[in-house]
């Protein structure tokens, strides 16, 4: 895979981190090549890597995004005392893996629409960020361990079809849900696949439809949840 990494910098200074950020950018891409069919990767993706504190996570120093095949946008903090870890223990590489899983996937069947898509497309790319990079599970796919799961498993099933769900109370703790649920849930439900379908996640599951996961895997999370 071919990366076009570009730093935006007139709000602050990155040039102190550019060669270790080009390091790991490179072992993202040579693992992604590595890993999955040579049909998704056949075309470069632009890297926007810019200073913009205010859209990073802060229990990170980074955050990230990606709304098309061609271009991932990676938000860094170096102010935040966490920012440093984050490099050393894969975070940026996680996060990285994770943004350009979303810009394959983009090419390969689209985001989705509805709030079930969402779930998936975003536990695919953890779980493929995951399985490249340390074994260590996105921070984000571990929401809701102080509440009640079956409470929030059968709201989702309500607006699983929903194209006009409010993505910001399911992912990032806008309403009263717990912060980062849509991330936990789509991942319990990749993983659940995966295990399931091991041959398909072996190569980062790119196409495989949102509906495949939905319907085989949905009732297997809520009778996993259930035997805990």
């Amino acid at each position: 895979m071919k990366l076009n990494l570009h730093f935006l910098e007139a709000e602050g200074s990155l040039d102190s981190w550019h060669a270790i950020l080009r390091t790991q950018a490179k072992s993202v891409a040579d693992l992604i090549t590595a890993t999955v069919p040579p049909r998704f990767i056949s075309r470069p993706v632009d890297v926007l890597v810019q200073y913009l504190p205010e859209e990073t996570i802060p229990e990170l120093g980074i955050g990230g995004s990606c709304f098309r095949r061609g271009l991932v946008t990676i938000n860094l903090d170096p102010a935040n005392t966490l920012f440093e870890k984050s490099l050393t223990t894969g975070r940026f590489t996680q996060t990285l893996a994770h943004e350009l899983h979303h810009s394959m996937r983009h090419e390969a069947c689209g985001y989705g629409y509805s709030l079930g898509e969402a779930f998936i497309s975003e536990g695919l790319a953890d779980s493929f960020a995951q399985k490249l990079f340390t074994g260590l599970a996105p921070v984000w796919t571990n929401a809701l361990v102080n509440c009640d799961w079956a409470e929030v498993i059968n709201r989702a099933e309500l607006e699983l079809d929903h194209v006009h769900y409010d993505h910001s109370v399911w992912f990032f703790g806008a309403g009263e849900l717990p912060r980062w649920t849509g991330y936990t849930i789509g991942y319990h439900l990749v993983q659940l696949y995966g295990r399931h379908y091991p041959d398909k996640a072996e190569h980062g599951m790119i196409d495989v439809p949102h509906s495949d996961i939905l319907l085989t895997m949905w009732e297997a999370l809520k009778m996993e949840l259930q035997s805990n």
